[in-house]
């Protein structure tokens, strides 16, 4: 009889020591459980934060009122830039005559004084072609040298000087006048004589 009650005994404290070890087994399993559900719950928020986030970049980069409000310089600029583009690219390729006599002058006294030169007829444009040509060339130095700021701005030091160089070249190339850098030379021109009167 003894030897069943050891038996016993030995079989009460095996299924008490079995059933803690089941239930840290559970207690564990729970753990991870609860660990992989928080971690892919934080993983999903972290996507979703991402996603957010990246759609909010592209709403801001596509604003365009934003950008024009923000440089209203560099948009005028650019605007400049895009009408004299697509006037170059949308106009006719072939020179036009500047003027086209109505029709031919009469000589006078027979014929042996020579005949009064014509007028060029191109109206009140064609009496300020150099001023208009000047402002275009005013306008076309403003827009590139407020391009050549913006990137010399965002390029590493070494870089930006011969990339503002470069853009001054294609300026001239294009007709246009390379005008100073406005942040550098703004106090420069603040201290020229002269400069209060024209403000």
């Amino acid at each position: 009889m003894e030897n069943e009650e050891l038996i016993r005994q030995n079989m009460e404290v095996k299924r008490e020591a079995l059933t803690e070890k089941l239930e840290t087994l559970e207690d564990k399993l729970i753990g991870s459980v609860r660990q992989a559900t928080c971690a892919v719950n934080e993983t999903v928020s972290n996507v979703k934060e991402t996603v957010h986030d990246g759609i909010e970049s592209v709403k801001e980069a596509a604003d365009v009122r934003a950008h024009i409000d923000r440089h209203p310089w560099v948009a005028l600029g650019g605007a400049v830039l895009c009408g004299y583009v697509l006037g170059h690219v949308l106009t006719e390729r072939e020179p036009r005559p500047r003027w086209v006599a109505p029709f031919p002058t009469p000589p006078v006294n027979g014929g042996l004084q020579p005949a009064l030169q014509q007028k060029p007829s191109g109206g009140l444009l064609a009496s300020f072609e150099p001023e208009i040509k000047h402002l275009k060339g005013i306008a076309l130095g403003a827009a590139l040298g407020m391009l050549r700021q913006v990137v010399t701005e965002q390029v590493p030091p070494q870089i930006a000087e011969p990339l503002g160089e470069i853009i001054n070249d294609i300026t001239k190339k294009i007709g246009g006048e390379p005008l100073p850098d406005l942040k550098t030379d703004s106090a420069q021109a603040c201290s020229t004589p002269g400069f209060a009167g024209r403000m």
